[in-house]
């Protein structure tokens, strides 16, 4: 994140470069670099002279060196993205140009989901001839916390348990995280709180029948509100499929039954080790002293039951996927 600021930084700052290279799994970091050059880097007027947009699978690597040859038409500058750079082929061939670039060319690769082999001579050269950025796919704990900055950053406040919310409906695809966070940021004003109702209406979560209320309900040992949630689960498979569901409740037990092997106990320590926003770990003591070691032991062992179990896998006949949680609730209560 710290280099992908910096790059952005200098963009706004109008310090472009000849040659960039975006590389790796998190595209829309790429996109966000790449979307600034192609907006930013020329005014609409020399844009229609000066910029192109190509794609690898309809492009010859050399056509694009020839492109990036050229002197601008209109201004001081000219714009050359290449697109799905990663399905160039004779991609090495951009050694060459390398050697000599073009001083009044931003080239920008966009080389999706892939990273080049530095060892490579093209690889070696990249490392120290262009703005070099790979990447990395965020894990599932960081996304939260970069929603909130998000948000931050456009002068909304999102709360921890919220962003968790959203977060975990939608998945570690920051793109679509992002873009849901957009739509809120048109509806809400300057500074307005993002809280639960807006997140209800208008991405469709609910605030009290979700996977973070039934963990909650499960770390509190509250029978009544997990089989209520359960139940709108079952009512609302799509929105609340059961794998996921598992996958999300065997991923939180199995965060208490690290908690409970932690020397160091406090608030810092437990955030890093055991990746989650500070704001949560007061809830995960209280929840772990709610279960021992072996009864989370235990539980580890249903998870994966239930799993297989809704696969079709370790149990007798079909067994509708609202009917298996509300047991698996059940064996983990009792």
């Amino acid at each position: 994140m710290k280099e992908y600021q910096a790059i952005l930084a200098d963009l706004k700052k109008g310090d472009y470069k000849p040659v960039y290279f975006l590389e790796g799994e998190e595209g829309f970091f790429i996109d966000r670099i790449s979307n600034y050059i192609e907006e930013h880097a020329l005014d609409e007027a020399a844009k229609a002279f000066d910029q192109t947009v190509v794609y690898g699978k309809d492009s010859k690597i050399d056509n694009i060196l020839s492109m990036a040859r050229e002197f601008p038409i209109s201004g001081d500058r000219r714009v050359l993205i290449v697109k799905e750079a990663q399905h160039l082929k004779d991609i090495q061939n951009v050694a060459a140009y390398l050697g000599q670039v073009q001083p009044s060319t931003i080239l920008v690769f966009c080389y999706k989901y892939k990273k080049l082999d530095r060892r490579t001579a093209l690889g070696k050269l990249i490392s120290k001839k262009t703005v070099l950025f790979t990447a990395k796919k965020l894990r599932d704990y960081q996304m939260p916390d970069l929603a909130v900055r998000y948000l931050k950053s456009k002068r909304r406040h999102l709360s921890a348990s919220n962003a968790q919310l959203i977060t975990e409906h939608l998945g570690n695809d920051l793109g679509r995280v992002v873009n849901e966070l957009d739509k809120l940021l048109i509806i809400t004003a300057d500074g307005q709180d993002i809280d639960g109702k807006i997140i209800e209406e208008n991405i469709g979560i609910s605030r009290d029948h979700n996977i973070f209320e039934l963990q909650k309900a499960l770390g509190q040992r509250d029978p009544g509100r997990a089989f209520m949630i359960a139940a709108h689960f079952n009512s609302n498979p799509k929105d609340h499929p059961y794998v996921l569901s598992i996958n999300l409740l065997f991923d939180y037990f199995n965060k208490l039954l690290q908690y409970h092997y932690l020397l160091d106990k406090g608030q810092g320590a437990v955030a890093k080790e055991l990746r989650m926003n500070p704001y949560f770990v007061k809830d995960t003591a209280s929840a772990a002293r709610n279960y021992s070691v072996d009864q989370l032991i235990d539980i580890h062992s249903l998870m994966r039951e239930y799993d297989l179990k809704g696969k079709g896998i370790g149990s007798t006949g079909a067994v509708p996927h609202g009917e298996l949680l509300r047991e698996l609730i059940y064996k983990v209560l009792n």
